[in-house]
C-alpha cells in the first residue's frame, strides 16, 4: 500500500470513527488491530481527545440502544420490568445510568414492576439471614446473597432500616440475639437477669456496665436490651441506679421483705375490684401498697404477679 493509498484510508478510519463506529469494527473491516486504529486516529486528528470523547458517548448510546431492544424483549416474554439484579445479569453491565434507562424504558412502554414476595416473607428473609450470620444483615450482605435485592426493602418500608426494626433486629449491630417480636422463649427469666445484675453489682461494688456483663460469660448486654428495652432500664428493674458509681446491693434472697406475698397479692386483687379492671403496673404506685418494682422484684414481672394474684392480663 503506497503513502496515497494510506493516506485515503485513515481518512475513511477517521470519518468511520466520527460516525461513531466501534474500533473493532473499523479494524475489522481493514484489517487493523484496535491499537493501530487508535494510532492512526491520533496521528490524523488534531482534536483527537475530543474524537475519542465522542467516539466513547457514541458507543455508550449504540449500547444503550440494544440494551433497550433486548430488555424491551425480556419485558414481552416475562409481562414485567425487570429487576436491576437480573438487568445486571441480562445484561453484562454494572453501569447504573444503563441500567435504570432499561428500567425507566419499559416503565413508560406500560410494564409494572411484580412484586413477588410479602413484607412478611421479607421480614422472615431478614431474620433467617440474621440467624444464619450471627448479626443483622447489611446491605452488602444481602447483596452477597444474590436472592432478594436489598432495594426491595427500601420500596416496602422506606429504608433497610425499618425493615430491620420491624423485623425484631437491631441496625448496626453485630452479634445480635434474634428473636421474633413477642414470641421468643427466654434461656432466662426476668428474674433471673435481674440477680446477675445485683450479684454482679455486688462483686464490684458499684454499677456494672455493660461490657462487664458481657465478660461475666452468662449472659449478654444484648440480652438485657432486649428484655427490658435497654441496659438502664435493666439496672433500674434491678433496683440499680444508672446514674450513681458505688452501690451497696442486697441480695434478693437476704431482703427482709416489707410484704408478704399474700399481701402483695391482695393488694392487687383489691385495686382491681376497685378499678373494675385488671390494674396496670404504674397504678400500683401507692403509699403503703408496694411499688411495681417491688412485685418485679418479687415475682420477676408485673404480668407473673397478675397471675399469682388470679388476675389474667390477656383477659
Amino acid at each position: 500500500m503506497n503513502s496515497e493509498e494510506k493516506h485515503i484510508r485513515n481518512l475513511k478510519i477517521v470519518a468511520l470513527a466520527k460516525e461513531g463506529r466501534f474500533f473493532e469494527d473499523i479494524a475489522e473491516i481493514f484489517n487493523l488491530t484496535g491499537r493501530e486504529v487508535r494510532v492512526i486516529l491520533r496521528n490524523c486528528c488534531d482534536n483527537y481527545h475530543e474524537l475519542i470523547k465522542e467516539i466513547k458517548k457514541a458507543e455508550k448510546e449504540k449500547f444503550i440502544k440494544t440494551c433497550l431492544l433486548k430488555v424491551e424483549e425480556f419485558a414481552r416474554q416475562s409481562g414485567r420490568t425487570p429487576k436491576l439484579i437480573e438487568l445486571r445479569e441480562f445484561l453484562q453491565t454494572n453501569d447504573m445510568f444503563v441500567l435504570q434507562s432499561c428500567q425507566k424504558h419499559v416503565l413508560q412502554l406500560g410494564f409494572k414492576f411484580l412484586n413477588k414476595h410479602t413484607k412478611e416473607e421479607l421480614l422472615n428473609y431478614l431474620r433467617k439471614m440474621s440467624a444464619e450470620l450471627g448479626w443483622t444483615p447489611r446491605k452488602k450482605d444481602i447483596a452477597a446473597a444474590k436472592k432478594i435485592s436489598y432495594s426491595i426493602y427500601f420500596r416496602f418500608f422506606g429504608s433497610l432500616r425499618k425493615a430491620q426494626e420491624a423485623a425484631g433486629l437491631v441496625p448496626n449491630k453485630s452479634g445480635v440475639s434474634v428473636t421474633t417480636p413477642r414470641k421468643h422463649n427466654p434461656k432466662y427469666s426476668d428474674e433471673q437477669l435481674i440477680n446477675h445484675l445485683r450479684e454482679l453489682a455486688s462483686q464490684l461494688g458499684r454499677i456494672p456496665m455493660a461490657k462487664e456483663v458481657n465478660a461475666s460469660g452468662k449472659v449478654t448486654g444484648e440480652t438485657y436490651r432486649n428484655r427490658f428495652g435497654s441496659f438502664s432500664k435493666a439496672l433500674k428493674a434491678a433496683g440499680l441506679d444508672p446514674n450513681k458509681v458505688s452501690v451497696s446491693v442486697t441480695p434478693l434472697q437476704q431482703r427482709n421483705p416489707k410484704y408478704s406475698d399474700e399481701q402483695l397479692i391482695n393488694n392487687l386483687r383489691k385495686l382491681a375490684s376497685q378499678l373494675g379492671r385488671i390494674p396496670m403496673s404504674k397504678e400500683v404506685n401507692a403509699p403503703g401498697k408496694g411499688t411495681r418494682q417491688t412485685y418485679y422484684n418479687r415475682f420477676g414481672s408485673f404480668s407473673k404477679a397478675l397471675e399469682a394474684a388470679g388476675l389474667n392480663s390477656e383477659k
